[in-house]
């Protein structure tokens, strides 16, 4: 029996040492809790006041971003973005009128900036940040 006791810590070492790694993986890439992406909504030099931006997904469902000003840029957090998902960004004005962004691809660590001024999406890849 005293044979298989080196074998059982070596074991029991190894699995000390696997569960400490999977403890402390980073954020990017694969964490799926935590991974996001990032939308700059840029309203300087457009006519729209007072706005609420949602994040439309090409299979329907809607995230609300938050609302923006007029002359003003905000960046919002999109937490879990679905890998190869398509997105509209709509901003919803007080009168209950609605402008859309073009469609554009959106996946983890990227950025994308909405031009309302001239509507266009602008696409700044991936931005997320080494640990």
């Amino acid at each position: 029996m005293k044979l298989h006791r080196p074998l059982r810590l070596a074991a029991l070492a190894l699995v000390a040492g696997i569960v400490t790694a999977c403890a402390s993986a980073p954020d990017y890439p694969g964490n799926r809790e935590n991974y996001q992406a990032f939308v700059e909504v840029d309203n300087h030099g457009s006519s729209l006041s007072n706005f609420t931006v949602h994040l439309v997904s090409a299979t329907g469902p809607r995230k609300r971003l938050g609302n923006v000003n007029l002359n003003e840029t905000k960046t919002f957090d999109v937490t879990r973005p679905s890998s190869g998902g398509y997105y509209r960004l709509q901003a919803t004005l007080i009168s209950g009128s609605e402008v859309y962004s073009p469609q554009f691809a959106l996946t983890e660590g990227d950025k994308v900036v909405w031009d309302l001024r001239q509507n266009r999406v602008l696409f700044y890849g991936n931005t997320r940040q080494a640990p």
